[in-house]
């Protein structure tokens, strides 16, 4: 990582790119630890329909994440080129802006999410061999949770644009960490998913409570409230942070839905196959994008001064760095894909070379299109293509909405998706390059 950012010729800018995708390999490498030790420990302690029915309510979190309407993202490359720019009563302004509205809309959306899972919870006595008083429980625990991680979302922004994204990633790393721990630690402890659930909110709320006062204590300009808040900049920054939902929405709709879907028509059972097989196929694309993520803000901070040849380095960074995990990753998908699953669930659940070959295609096409995209997210560009995704996302959807739907046909889908989207953004990056 190290060797890729010194490719930007710029010894601090280097520090800062090695810095943020050590940060982010740190905080991947714990969600793929947790991912790998708590399918074979939560399927021994709750049985497979019980890690299902977890699987299916802890997608709360990713539905909830849309009703921050992209503020977070848009809000990050906003305070970023502020800050650039030396105009702090601007950057403050928008933090304070976007924090009001997400808390104010993202309080509302937990309170909708509430009443389904009440409504739910009294339709029937169990669901997957559990009763439906502790599904609600739980499912309104991680609701708080994923309010608590909104929260997390507008305050990393700020250690995104003052150059310390390194230091806000490793603590959302450890939060990572110490979320997942809590889970495993209560089911092995005899916990069930109540317990646990409240667990990693509790985690989650101390975290949250770090993560402030660091970034308060070190930036005298930057303070919680409403004094700068205003429909002005709201109006700003809606048109890029609805692009930026529609990317969060597609992401939603393309993975996490597709659990539930295929839970509500196939059952627990084929939700947590389905789920399993997927995370291990997409573990190499959160280590394809550390260089890319970590990149964000310097690509703003380029492309705001014009410095086109640091772009441009900074973009053959990601190139590579993303070609260096995917092409042996894809490698040892094809060949053991299918005996990772069945070590992992103790032998409870198998898949096939099909399987992860359609899975790990998507993940390879998705690694490219994200990666090429990286300028125009950066400058709040990201309306020239999330739409699109968007779009093709809704056809995994429905593909697992499909009666009596199977894995390969959701991953299919996926794959086809991924491609269309992979071949959009190539032809556009292509077009803008012929206009220079």
């Amino acid at each position: 990582m190290i060797g890729l950012a010194q490719r930007v010729r710029n010894g601090a800018i280097a520090r800062r790119l090695a810095g943020g995708a050590g940060a982010n390999l740190m905080g991947k490498s714990w969600v793929i630890v947790f991912q790998l030790i708590s399918v074979p420990v939560l399927t021994t302690t709750w049985g497979v329909e019980g890690f299902g029915v977890w699987l299916m309510i802890s997608t709360i979190p990713a539905y909830l994440a849309i009703s921050d309407f992209g503020l977070a993202t848009a809000a990050g490359n906003d305070i970023t080129r502020a800050i650039a720019r030396q105009d702090f009563t601007a950057a403050l302004r928008s933090f304070q802006t976007v924090w009001l509205f997400i808390t104010a809309v993202s309080l509302a959306v937990a309170g909708l999410v509430l009443a389904g899972l009440f409504i739910w919870v009294a339709r029937a006595a169990e669901f997957g061999g559990i009763a439906m008083s502790q599904i609600g429980w739980a499912g309104a625990l991680v609701t708080v949770g994923a309010v608590l991680g909104a929260q997390k979302n507008v305050v990393t922004t700020l250690y995104h644009a003052t150059h310390k994204y390194a230091l806000g990633h490793f603590l959302i790393g450890i939060s990572l960490a110490m979320q997942g721990l809590a889970v495993i630690f209560t089911a092995l402890a005899g916990g069930g998913i109540v317990h646990s659930a409240a667990a990693s909110c509790a985690v989650s709320g101390a975290m949250l409570a770090v993560m402030l006062r660091i970034i308060l204590r070190r930036e005298s300009w930057c303070r919680l409230g409403r004094a700068q808040a205003n429909r002005t900049t709201l109006h700003h920054l809606m048109r890029p942070s609805l692009a930026a939902l529609a990317l969060t929405a597609s992401n939603s709709l393309g993975l996490h839905a597709a659990v539930v879907a295929i839970g509500w028509t196939a059952g627990p059972t084929a939700a947590a196959v389905f789920a399993t097989a997927r995370m291990i196929s997409r573990a190499p694309l959160q280590f394809a994008g550390l260089v890319t993520r970590a990149s964000i803000p310097e690509l703003t901070r380029a492309i705001e001064a014009g410095n086109t040849p640091l772009t441009q380095r900074l973009m053959r960074a990601n190139m590579i760095s993303s070609a260096i995990v995917m092409a042996p990753a894809l490698v040892i998908l094809l060949i053991w894909g299918d005996d990772i699953l069945r070590w992992l669930s103790k032998g409870a659940m198998q898949g096939d070379a099909a399987l992860f070959a359609l899975l790990g295609g998507a993940a390879l096409f998705q690694v490219l299109w994200s990666t090429l995209s990286a300028p125009l997210l950066a400058m709040n560009r990201q309306g020239e293509y999330a739409w699109l995704v968007l779009a093709l996302s809704t056809t995994v959807t429905c593909a697992a909405l499909v009666p009596n739907s199977t894995a390969h046909l959701v991953a299919a889908a996926m794959l086809m998706a991924e491609a269309g989207a992979a071949v959009w953004v190539v032809r556009n990056v292509r077009k803008g390059k012929q206009h220079e």
